[in-house]
């Protein structure tokens, strides 16, 4: 039993790892505490934007204080914009959830958690000031985006996105690198921590409710700071608007406290699950030809791209084949496509895919096709999404004509080439400005996996046993993923295996157990090595080099290559696959 208990500022509640007071005046506002350390003060109500107006209150009023195995508040605002807004707070034994809902005639914009707005580094910003925003009492905070920069831990002050695609504000921060997430969308939640102390907030809503970008941080300013998302005006709403939900848990690593995110996502119904079991073939050993795209670029002098060629594919594999690598699964990446966007085989690169596909098939193996997400490049214009000069953005994924253009396309190539599915890649297509004409049926977050359920399902229709291949490891995307894929490593990482067993260890916990370790862009070749040796243990060992690194161009000893087929040799054999 939760119980709330007057004291000389208003009340308190002591949770089984948490403390929690509230005082009412002047402002409502509810200060929270964890292993004997103050980590948040928040206001008990937050915004809700439109994108032509800020909201704001001129007064509160306190409608429930309960207690109970889940004690509750509950507080109406008197907004300037809305007819009516409440917040909802529950407290349980080990976390708290807050969420809001508002009633009238208007589509949301920025929706804020617990903060009015924006403060600037001088003022409140739009915000109403300091005892109604977000105030962090933690040096450090953490995302679970992780970056090309490889920075994990972030000073309070500074801003951050998880999200899809780029954060509204991206361009104006100059951090670079280290706000480029290669998990697109990674789980949306922060983990604040001071020492082992660890506050985690973290959102969540309905599947089909992620109409927004990304949760972004304000970062802390002179009045606080801010969370939140941004409908940019394209969610209609005609009468009664119910924010996501936001939690706050409590751990001793930034870890644990995800694990806690995630079973809240999943006890909430704010997640989806696997519905297609793996096949054994889907932790086959992956070769994938992008590095050596990129290397005989260097000697060739054009485009990696125009190197994903039919001749090229086979005279790398039988490298492969010479030197005994037992390689299950090969990926034929960027740009075996005539144009991006249509699905349809290059013939000049490529005069005969279904015999290259028939060729490996006979010899165990099983080919992906790497594919950009929602590329305009061939679509018909009248299906892709438009700016006000009429340039194509990216294709209207959630409208029937480009879902079933996108259908189509897919259906056809499987059936054509035979192939076994894909690698899916470029996730950076997206709108952060409001009120563009013809921007279609799916928005934010839902539009990326709009265009994912499609390619998942329809593979899965033409083969049951395909592989999608993504990087997406939010537990929204469980539905629509077979394996979830590291991601790329920046030329200037010099702690690889650290690095990737951090990206790793959140993709598991966000619900994925098959992991290709990737490979691109390795860095040193002592840096490949240790990542070689380790990938056998953290997922699917990939390999992307066959004779120098992308980066110096090293030469790969003949030591280090038969080292790597024992690994992969035993790999399989532990995994129970049969060596070709």
């Amino acid at each position: 039993m939760l119980t709330w208990k007057r004291n000389q500022n208003g009340f308190f509640l002591s949770g089984s790892s948490y403390t929690a007071s509230l005082v009412l005046e002047p402002n409502p506002v509810l200060s929270i505490g964890f292993d004997g350390k103050d980590l948040f003060a928040v206001p008990l109500i937050s915004c809700l934007d439109t994108v032509d107006a800020k909201e704001t209150f001129s007064g509160f009023h306190l409608r429930e204080l309960n207690d109970g195995e889940a004690a509750a508040v509950v507080l109406d605002g008197d907004s300037s914009i809305w007819t009516r807004h409440t917040a909802f707070w529950t407290f349980e034994a080990d976390r708290i959830s807050f969420r809001h809902e508002v009633l009238g005639n208007h589509n949301p914009g920025r929706c804020w958690f617990f903060s009015t707005g924006a403060p600037t580094t001088y003022s409140p910003g739009d915000s109403m000031g300091y005892s109604m925003n977000l105030r962090v009492n933690t040096p450090w905070y953490r995302s679970f985006a992780p970056n090309l920069a490889n920075v994990v831990a972030f000073g309070t002050a500074q801003s951050s996105f998880v999200g899809y695609s780029a954060s509204e504000q991206q361009s104006n921060r100059g951090q670079g690198l280290s706000h480029d997430s290669v998990f697109s969308p990674p789980p949306l939640c922060y983990s604040f921590f001071d020492g082992e102390t660890n506050g985690l907030i973290g959102i969540g809503t309905e599947p089909d409710g992620y109409r927004f970008n990304g949760l972004e941080f304000t970062g802390c300013q002179k009045d606080g700071a801010g969370l939140y998302v941004n409908y940019l005006g394209y969610t209609e709403n005609r009468s009664l608007f119910r924010a996501p939900e936001a939690l706050i848990c409590f751990g001793y690593s930034s870890y644990d406290c995800l694990k806690q995110y995630v079973t809240w996502l999943d006890a909430k119904g704010f997640s989806t699950f696997r519905s297609s079991p793996n096949p054994d073939w889907h932790r086959e050993p992956v070769f994938c030809g992008w590095a050596e795209q990129t290397s005989t670029q260097r000697i060739s002098g054009v485009s990696a791209s125009s190197l994903c060629t039919q001749e090229n594919y086979e005279k790398w594999i039988s490298v492969l084949e010479e030197r005994g690598i037992p390689v299950g699964t090969i990926v034929i990446d960027d740009k075996w496509q005539k144009s991006y966007g249509t699905m349809e085989i290059d013939h000049e690169k490529w005069p005969d895919m279904p015999g290259f596909v028939s060729a490996q098939h006979a010899k165990g193996r099983h080919v992906l096709l790497w594919i950009p997400a929602l590329h305009p490049e061939g679509v018909p214009e009248s299906l892709c999404v438009r700016d006000e000069n009429r340039r194509c953005l990216f294709g209207d994924c959630g409208t029937p004509g480009y879902d079933r253009f996108l259908e189509n396309g897919v259906r056809r190539l499987i059936l054509e080439t035979d192939i076994d599915g894909f690698k899916e890649d470029w996730l950076f297509h997206s709108v952060s400005v409001p009120n563009l004409n013809g921007y279609g049926a799916l928005h934010g977050i839902e539009l990326i996996r709009g265009f994912q359920k499609t390619v998942y399902n329809t593979l899965h229709k033409c083969k049951p046993d395909g592989l999608l291949e993504t990087q997406t490891p939010n537990p929204l995307f469980r539905d629509c993923s077979d394996v979830l894929r590291l991601n790329d490593i920046f030329f200037a990482t010099r702690n690889v295996p650290e690095m990737m067993r951090d990206r790793a260890r959140i993709a598991r916990l966000a619900g994925w157990n098959l992991l290709d370790c990737d490979n691109a862009s390795s860095t040193t070749l002592e840096q490949w090595f240790r990542y070689a040796q380790l990938q056998v243990k953290l997922g699917t060992p990939s390999l992307y080099f066959l004779n120098e690194t992308e980066s110096f161009h090293e030469q790969i000893p003949d030591s280090m290559i038969a080292y790597l087929r024992s690994l992969w040799e035993q790999y399989r054999e532990e995994q129970g696959l049969s060596l070709n």
